[in-house]
């Protein structure tokens, strides 16, 4: 799989789904983590955005977009139902994490006071509260892992944490690093179990089949330059672009066990940092 520039990276790790954002095409993807097939799930009236989540339990992406009208908008994980979440109050965000087993969004940036600013709201839109607001912080990526916000902050040239509920002090976890970028947290104690309708034969489907919690059966997409057939699961070659629907049915499966330490691991190496 291949982009021309890419911003934000989600995984569903219950479908085998990667999910990033094109900021060449503005453009939202979905690539087979399997067969390396992707598609092109949202390309239409995006301006700049940059950070992407899905929620495995809920079955919805949510992207933030700093363009000339910000926000953070959201949709299925097949892309339909695409809707603005929050749009008022909200200058440039860049950082997004998912609190599933708090059903919480966080978002980052900076305001138009030029402060760094992390926010948090439930997933039904109420209680959005601001939980940090300083000068001389720049927020750009963020991760939510038990009692603490993560992220990595361009002014600061550090990886910092704050408790999520209490807030008060920042405590730095890393520093003297370069601009960090992108920060994600690897745990096993993170990882949402669910129903994978598309475990088995693909779901039926000849390209993709994308998993959708609550629901007996995936649905069919094609790959970019094909056209799914009346039969909702085969593809032809098409000049135009292709897209989808259909079903299939599984068992459970989560991501396959693994190892894991109960203390945290920071590793760092150049702009990325990842704790595992």
């Amino acid at each position: 799989m291949t982009s021309a520039s890419v911003e934000g990276l989600a995984v569903d790790w219950i479908g085998d789904k990667l999910y990033w954002i094109d900021a060449m095409h503005d453009a939202i993807y979905i690539g087979d983590l399997r067969s390396g097939r992707k598609v092109k799930i949202i390309d239409k009236n995006l301006d700049s955005p940059r950070a992407i989540v899905v929620s495995h339990t809920e079955g919805y992406m949510y992207w933030t977009d700093w363009g000339r009208t910000p926000k953070i908008e959201r949709a299925r994980l097949d892309g339909t139902e695409r809707k603005v979440f929050i749009d008022n109050g909200i200058q440039f965000p860049n950082g997004l994490a998912l609190d599933e087993s708090e059903q919480k969004l966080y978002w980052a940036g900076k305001d138009a006071n030029q402060y760094g600013i992390i926010e948090v709201v439930s997933l039904d839109g109420l209680n959005r509260t601001v939980i940090f607001y300083r000068s001389g912080y720049h927020p750009f990526s963020l991760d939510i892992f038990q009692d603490f916000v993560y992220w990595s902050d361009w002014e600061k040239r550090a990886v910092l944490r704050l408790n999520k509920s209490e807030g008060g002090g920042d405590e730095v976890i890393v520093g003297d690093l370069n601009k960090p970028m992108g920060l994600k947290i690897l745990h096993r104690r993170k990882e949402t179990q669910g129903i994978n309708p598309c475990e088995e034969g693909n779901g039926e489907c000849e390209h993709l089949c994308v998993y959708l919690p609550f629901h007996e059966r995936g649905r069919c997409f094609c790959e970019d330059s094909f056209k799914l057939n009346e039969n909702g699961k085969t593809c032809d070659k098409h000049q135009g672009r292709g897209r989808n629907q259909v079903k299939a049915k599984q068992p459970h499966r989560s991501l396959p066990d693994r190892t894991a330490r109960e203390d945290s691991l920071v590793a760092s190496r150049r702009n990325f940092v990842v704790f595992t």
